[in-house]
């Protein structure tokens, strides 16, 4: 397993990309399929090393304790020239100096997850050709305001290129019926309420992205 973050998002006070792989084949391919990347703007963090599985969770170098933060997503059929352009409108290449989100993320889909399982499932994500996740932390009542206005305007921005849903995992904040109904189809989601209904009728299930008895 190959896998790093590449790029870099700890260095202060400018516009930076950060390229997130795994790559669990050959590591003399990996390299060669990384070369273009490393070469399209200068490095200035790199941290591609060859990993075990056990480890893969590193590759996001998420934060090991907890803190208050507003995390969302959307799914988009295609990444489109006016899907970048309403992309890079909000958060790059130059964004203004107190932008409140610490991360936009731009991650590909498709592959093996576009392709339909043996059997049913609540998978809703097959036909998005990206997903769009954005990561804002909250140490204030002040950045806390802040953080919403600037996940609002990204996804409003975004809203004629989705699928109009989100994945369940990173959906973020769920809100009512509605709001948390977006991370499946319809029919997908009346399923999950009526399976909801027969094997927890009391809601004892209902922290968190929890679904509405039918």
């Amino acid at each position: 397993m190959e896998a790093a973050s590449h790029g870099c998002e700890a260095a202060p006070g400018g516009f930076f990309a950060r390229v997130a792989i795994a790559w669990p084949g050959d590591p003399a391919e990996g390299d060669a399929l990384l070369a273009p990347i490393r070469a399209a703007a200068p490095v200035v963090l790199d941290t591609v090393h060859d990993m075990p599985y056990t480890e893969v969770d590193a590759i996001h170098m998420d934060p090991q304790d907890p803190l208050p933060a507003r995390e969302s997503c959307t799914l988009l059929r295609d990444l489109t020239p006016d899907a970048i352009a309403a992309f890079l409108g909000q958060c790059g290449p130059a964004p203004a100096p107190d932008y409140p989100l610490l991360l936009v993320g731009l991650r590909h889909m498709g592959g093996a997850l576009a392709r339909p399982g043996p059997t049913g499932d609540a998978i809703c994500a097959r036909d998005a050709g990206y997903l769009v996740e954005s990561v804002g932390v909250l140490p204030d009542p002040d950045a806390a305001r802040a953080v919403e206005a600037a996940t609002v305007a990204l996804y409003t921005a975004l809203l004629p290129y989705g699928t109009g849903r989100t994945m369940v995992n990173i959906h973020g904040r769920p809100g009512d019926d509605t709001d948390r109904a977006r991370a499946w189809t319809p029919e997908v989601y009346a399923r999950l309420c009526a399976d909801k209904a027969a094997y927890d009728p009391e809601n004892l299930l209902r922290f968190g992205h929890s679904v509405r008895t039918a």
